[in-house]
């Protein structure tokens, strides 16, 4: 079993905040996970598998809503950007100042190994100081996927 060792966590905008996860049994196996950011703008693929996770049916949601937004995924938007580097987020979207907010964090798709005698796991969530206040504050969801379970 693993748990996070906070339900919530506070960053400031343009900063890094480590989600530290704690390994409670099985200390002495090896155990393969999968992080991810549940994000309002995800793929499909990805809404799909909330839908079955969660037992939801596509047809009753509200307009403009996304499958995510029901199951909690937060406020926040994730994007990813690719500029050649490790950093891949930015205060741009399609060559222009995002001015909207709609780059709040990096998505997190991170495979972890869980090595043996491994108690603690550390998951960094990035996030764009796009220097606009939001009101109330933007929230996000973090995922934990074990392989061959539904979690």
């Amino acid at each position: 079993r693993f748990s996070f060792d906070d339900t919530e966590y506070d960053v400031e905008e343009g900063e890094t905040v480590p989600l530290v996860m704690e390994r409670e049994n099985n200390v002495d196996q090896l155990q393969l996970l999968k992080v991810v950011t549940l994000d309002r703008n995800m793929p499909v693929r990805s809404q799909e598998y909330a839908r079955d996770l969660y037992g939801m049916d596509q047809r009753v949601l509200p307009l403009a809503t996304t499958l995510l937004d029901t199951a909690g995924a937060g406020t926040a938007f994730a994007r990813a950007n690719d500029y050649g580097s490790e950093e891949r987020r930015s205060l741009w979207v399609d060559s222009k100042f995002d001015y909207r907010g709609i780059s709040d964090y990096a998505p997190v798709v991170d495979r972890i190994i869980a090595f043996e005698g491994q108690e603690q796991l550390v998951i960094n969530v990035s996030t764009t100081g796009d220097n606009l206040v939001e009101r109330p504050n933007e929230n996000l969801t973090v995922m934990v996927q074990i392989p061959g379970m539904w979690a």
